[in-house]
């Protein structure tokens, strides 16, 4: 088996183009130190700048499936911020939208993952961009990606698969330090695949080895004292003072479990006067009293006193005046009292439950009451009365001025005219009754002219005789037109109405039969039954 062994730590252009070619040449090998290896997929991060278009078929000189970066995982973009930060460097991606704006998609074909999208995307600047010509993806020093020109040129990242012939890792060995900064490693060898049909053993010289930074926990550290601070002003600004000075338990701070300083070294305090204070006066003994200050009555009388206990000194104050002198109450005898008004009493109701009225209010001379001679209240000033009204009092209405009379109410014969008023003198109001209906209106008898007045038959007179002393006859009544007599134009009574005649027969005439009957008048009478007399 073929050993070859390259470290690549450094940045330098030369270095790694000459480390590219060693790679080429280790294809049938395993991810070397070129690369970085993440679940059996190796990551060469180059510092090769070529255009977004050249950098597959750079990437695929490093084996079969050697191509530009396509993240298939979120475990994988996790790993990938983690060396872009610690790089620190702008590398192109295998993602693109060029043909298909805003549609972005792997160079490999294969599916876009939304969730990886979302966390890739500088998402401050507004990425991915639309409607623009960044259309190629490409990773920054900060751990996300952004758009850009695909003519543009930065450096080609690369990706496979591991090669056959390295081992995997060992697990990480323990932190060579309990406590702070420490460091542990891990190996592979050249062991896969195992020697078979007579093959030979690696070397162990051969295996490789990764160290790395390692912390299982910060020591302890114990605080150490700082620097005193510049003295403090004196506490007081007079008289017996303190003035202080601190540091800080911060040379160190204490940190990770260390201790603390001891409180009593942070301060340090020394005694201090400015000047004396100011004394200020004191009140010193009492004089006797003086004497009352009114000869009847409340009065007061008075002793006072010097601001003697001490005497201001310094510039002290002086004593408050009022506490040098003392008053107290005194009464010789009695003056007299002149009555005063007391408290008004609530206001008696109004004098009328309507209209204008007056409501009124007493007070005692109370206030003081007149004693040891004095004067008894004036009268006028224990009795107030002012004006009042509970409500409207009902105003009843009353009849107004008369209408003009209106035409008769007949042309002829008697009539009537009529005048009308209204209620509104006054008109009724709060209440108060309505006019009688009977005195709003009036009328009286009127005629413009006698009316025509048509006669009527009077009363019948009394039958006249039998116009025949046997046989048929016919007896009369009449009756005259004087009921009423025709006046004024009125028409006289149809004269048919004025006489009446009625069949009569007295006897029969001897002898006679009914062949030999006559009609007398123009009429037609009933003789006998079935027999009529005809003109």
């Amino acid at each position: 088996m073929q050993t070859i062994t390259v470290t690549c730590v450094t940045v330098s252009l030369i270095r790694f183009l000459f480390c590219t070619l060693i790679l080429l040449s280790l294809q049938a090998y395993a991810c070397t130190n070129c690369w970085v290896l993440f679940n059996n997929k190796c990551y060469a991060f180059t510092e090769s700048f070529m255009r977004w278009a050249t950098v597959r078929s750079f990437c695929q000189k490093f084996g079969d499936d050697g191509d530009m970066l396509v993240i298939k995982t979120l475990a994988e973009l996790s790993f990938l911020k983690t060396e872009l930060r610690r790089r620190k460097k702008y590398y192109w991606t295998g993602a693109t939208d060029e043909g298909d704006e805003g549609n972005w998609r792997w160079i490999d074909g294969s599916p876009w993952d939304p969730e990886i999208g979302k966390r890739m995307w500088y998402h401050s600047s507004g990425q991915p961009r639309i409607n623009s010509k960044y259309n190629c993806a490409y990773s920054r020093p900060i751990a996300d990606w952004d758009s850009m020109y695909c003519t543009k040129s930065t450096r080609a990242l690369c990706k496979r698969s591991l090669v056959v012939g390295l081992s995997l890792w060992t697990e990480w060995g323990e932190c060579s330090k309990t406590c702070g900064d420490g460091n542990r490693s891990r190996t592979r060898k050249y062991d896969n695949p195992t020697p078979a049909d007579g093959g030979n053993d690696c070397n162990d010289n051969n295996a490789l080895m990764e160290t790395q930074f390692c912390k299982l926990i910060d020591c302890p550290v114990n605080g150490g004292l700082g620097s005193w601070t510049a003295w403090e002003q004196c506490s007081t600004t007079c008289g017996d003072g303190e003035k202080i000075r601190t540091r800080e338990c911060n040379n160190p701070a204490p940190a990770y479990g260390g201790d603390e300083c001891i409180a009593d070294d942070l301060t340090e305090k020394m005694s201090c006067k400015i000047q004396e204070c100011p004394v200020n006066g004191g009140p010193g003994t009492w004089a006797q009293w003086e004497q009352c200050s009114t000869t009847c009555g409340d009065g007061e009388k008075i002793r006072t006193r010097e601001c003697s206990n001490p005497a201001p000194a310094y510039g002290g104050d002086e004593c408050n005046a009022t506490d040098l002198t003392e008053r107290i109450y005194c009464k010789v005898q009695e003056c007299p009292v002149n009555g005063g008004p007391g408290t008004w009493t609530a206001w008696e109701q109004c004098s009328t439950t309507c209209g204008d009225g007056e409501k009124i209010r007493t007070r005692e001379c109370n206030n003081p009451a007149p004693a040891y001679g004095g004067d008894e209240c004036n009268a006028t000033d224990l009795t107030e009365g002012i004006y009042c009204k509970v409500q409207e009092c009902p105003v009843n209405g009353g009849p107004g001025t008369w209408t003009t009379w209106e035409q008769c109410s007949t042309t002829c014969g008697d009539g009537e005219k009529i005048r009308t008023r209204e209620c509104n003198n006054p008109a009724p109001a709060y209440g108060g009754d309505e006019c009688n209906a009977t005195d709003l209106t009036e009328g009286i008898y009127c005629k413009v002219q006698e009316c025509p007045v048509n006669g009527g038959p009077g009363t019948w007179t009394t039958w006249e005789q039998c116009s025949t002393t046997c046989g048929d006859g016919e007896k009369i009544r009449i009756r005259e037109c004087n009921y009423p007599a025709p006046a004024y134009g009125g028409d006289e009574c149809n004269a048919t109405d004025l006489t009446e005649r009625i069949y009569c027969k007295v006897q029969e005439c001897p002898g006679m039969t009914i062949n030999h009957w006559k009609c007398r008048f123009m009429h037609v009478y009933d003789l006998t039954e079935n027999i009529y007399c005809k003109v």
